[in-house]
């Protein structure tokens, strides 16, 4: 009767080593998950923010392709009340056809940066050509004959560069790159209506090396 008595109690012990290591896997797993999630959702808040770290001409020099734009934050208060409305998916799309209207659209565009402090845009065989000028992480675009200047925030990572402007700086970014643009169309209306409700949303401009 003994013997048995041990042999349960042994076995029922055994059990709940096993429950505690199961509920402890349980739990560590769901730590993992939980982890690789914010650090996942993190990596997507920071690829939506402006640029901060300063811009060298060595950096910049070479030739970047447009691959799309991007409603990009100037700060982390902003993220969660655009994202929660779903106005980034809606400004990204109508500024996507607002662009492809002037043949802008993923490879169709390239921006060269000379060491020599000039650019040149080049879209469907035309080339517009300028100077810049770089201070911290502002790059200021300097169309032929100083007919447009604007500023521009940009941000670099590895071989990516973005580009983005306010609201009312939309249609001189592209005078220095294509040459004319018009805000007379739905999309570019709705572009800036929207980007003007939120001061701290710029529209970007990613490009790759």
């Amino acid at each position: 009767m003994l013997k048995k008595m041990m042999l349960l109690t042994c076995f029922f012990m055994g059990m709940q080593v096993l429950h505690a290591q199961s509920l402890g896997s349980i739990v560590n797993r769901a730590k993992n998950a939980a982890s690789k999630a914010v650090g996942s959702a993190k990596d997507n808040v920071q690829a939506a923010f402006i640029g901060t770290q300063s811009v060298t001409a060595k950096q910049l020099v070479g030739t970047w392709t447009y691959q799309q734009p991007a409603l990009v934050f100037e700060s982390n208060n902003l993220v969660s009340q655009v994202g929660a409305t779903g106005l980034t998916e809606k400004i990204e799309k109508n500024a996507a056809s607002y662009l492809s209207k002037y043949g802008i659209k993923s490879g169709s565009l390239t921006i060269t940066f000379n060491a020599n402090g000039g650019y040149s845009a080049v879209l469907k065989e035309r080339t517009i050509s300028g100077t810049y000028k770089l201070n911290g992480a502002t790059l200021t675009l300097v169309a032929p004959q100083e007919v447009v200047t604007v500023p521009v925030n940009a941000k670099l990572q590895s071989n990516q560069l973005q580009l983005a402007v306010h609201a009312d700086k939309l249609l001189p970014l592209l005078q220095t790159l294509i040459g004319s643009a018009s805000k007379s169309s739905e999309q570019a209306a709705t572009v800036t209506s929207i980007l003007k409700q939120y001061k701290g949303a710029l529209l970007g401009f990613k490009l790759k090396k």
